[in-house]
């Protein structure tokens, strides 16, 4: 019998949390059908080729898709929970754009609740667009001092800024003072219940402060709405790190700060002066701004021949990114302040922000960067996206020449595919640290093999930076172990 092994590498950085939902158990909920509306369309929106190439998380047997609603009822946000194949991602997500939403039989839009449905499911061997005919609706939890907000993403980031900010407040880091060491991270895991926080099992703190923080948690009773899906009560994992230092009391701050110290915005700066004579009042309050969703930001890469490209932003609507944008472009790039230009930075740019209750236009006047780490060999690409790709393919090499493939004999692993996810770091001085792996099938002869051939990866050329620190990446990518 030959064995050998295919890899499929896509890296993820600032890995996003998605809602993870049991389909198999909700079937009578959403009720899935290859042949509704929906499966019909995609057929046509979306080739055979991509489809095929589909890859699956661990132990799933479908690929799901989410949404957010805007002010103009259109969906954003859109967000697909499969690894790889770009092209079935962006061809998912244009035909799902140009669907209409009254379709999708929900009796009403709200900006509240975030939107689920299956789109492909495995039949045996195959993979088939098997859409929901119902789509599944996702409430954030909401507490005390988010219950003005309108928007899922900005109730769900204030919820946990809340329940943050009252660990920072309400623990006494006193008793964490007899520890050894003299830096320590707390991770801290809780589930919702209806009056208090519950501590989850998988809480890592020290043994004498463990009591504490459920003390802690226990006494946060701000819980105005638990989270529902469907109506139905939801039990999801939420967590925190505290890093706590001996001689020092925590104390929670926002990272905006750090931000604005660094690219100094200005109400009266000439990119400032450019928007405000070129954005109509109006379309500046349309965007939205509010005490959670505090600033408007234009990102972009830059290749060698300082040409800007990739150029998004933050908005919630495609006619406001599109608006934004088309005045940035118009803007002399001459006139913009780098502190830092490599085709290796990741550029972005305060354009607008929320103060005293009012969105007002106050732009950057020192553009931010972020620096991707580079493999070696890779800093001769051209800008960052080949730079990535470049990496990408390093990786894969490495682990075609370094995998030992008859590892697969040796431990009689049964023909089919196994998928490994791979998480890893890449901190301050370019290393590979803080290796996680799991895998569709339990192994730990194929674990212990992928650790050691992440530890063969070399320092890379350039350790991450932003805004000129240093900073630590985190990447995440799968591969397939393919045994015949």
């Amino acid at each position: 019998m030959k064995k050998y092994i295919l890899i499929t590498v896509f890296f993820i950085h600032s890995i996003v949390n998605a809602q993870n939902i049991d389909w198999t158990k909700i079937t009578k909920d959403h009720k899935p059908d290859s042949k509704n509306e929906l499966s019909t369309y995609f057929k046509k929106q979306v080739s055979m080729k991509n489809l095929n190439k589909a890859v699956f998380a661990p132990k799933n047997s479908n690929i799901a898709l989410s949404f957010l609603i805007n002010s103009k009822n259109k969906p954003y946000a859109i967000k697909i929970n499969s690894f790889g194949n770009k092209l079935l991602k962006k061809e998912i997500l244009e035909a799902f754009e140009n669907y209409p939403l009254e379709k999708l039989n929900l009796v009403e839009l709200d900006k509240k609740n975030r939107y689920h449905l299956q789109i492909i499911s495995k039949k045996k061997d195959k993979y088939i667009f098997n859409c929901s005919s119902t789509v599944i609706i996702e409430s954030p939890p909401v507490c005390a001092n988010c219950d003005d907000l309108e928007y899922f993403e900005d109730i769900k980031i204030c919820w946990n800024t809340e329940v943050k900010k009252h660990l920072f407040n309400s623990l006494d880091f006193s008793l964490l003072d007899s520890i050894k060491e003299d830096e320590t991270k707390l991770y801290i895991r809780y589930t919702i219940s209806s009056d208090s926080l519950v501590l989850n099992d998988k809480t890592k703190v020290p043994s004498i402060f463990k009591n504490e923080v459920e003390r802690v948690l226990n006494s946060f009773g701000a819980i105005k709405k638990e989270e529902t899906l469907n109506g139905v009560n939801l039990k999801s994992n939420y967590g925190t790190y505290i890093t706590f230092k001996k001689g020092e009391i925590p104390i929670y701050k926002k990272r905006q700060p750090e931000y604005e110290s660094f690219t100094k915005p200005s109400i009266d700066n000439e990119l400032s002066l450019f928007f405000a004579k070129h954005l109509l009042e109006k379309e500046i309050e349309e965007i939205g701004l509010n005490k959670v969703y505090e600033r408007l930001i234009i990102s972009f890469e830059m290749d060698a021949n300082e040409v800007l490209f990739n150029i998004h932003t933050n908005a919630r609507s495609k006619e406001v990114n599109k608006k934004v944008i088309a005045l940035f472009k118009e803007y002399p790039q001459s006139k913009l302040n780098f502190a830092d230009i490599t085709p290796f930075n990741i550029y972005s740019l305060q354009l607008l922000s929320f103060s005293n209750n009012k969105t007002i236009i106050n732009t950057s006047s020192i553009v931010s960067y972020l620096r991707a780490p580079i493999y070696p060999g890779c800093e001769v690409s051209k800008d960052i996206t080949i730079a990535k790709k470049c990496f990408s393919r390093a990786i894969q090499k490495g682990f075609s020449k370094n995998f030992d493939g008859g590892i697969t004999n040796r431990i009689g692993l049964a023909a089919g595919r196994l998928r490994v996810y791979i998480n890893f770091n890449i901190n301050v001085k370019g290393e590979i640290t803080n290796i996680k792996t799991r895998s569709s099938k339990p192994s730990s002869a194929i674990i212990q093999e992928v650790n050691r051939v992440m530890k063969l990866i070399p320092k890379m050329t350039y350790a991450p930076v932003h805004n000129g620190k240093p900073v630590t990446f985190n990447y995440q990518f799968p591969f397939s172990l393919i045994v015949q």
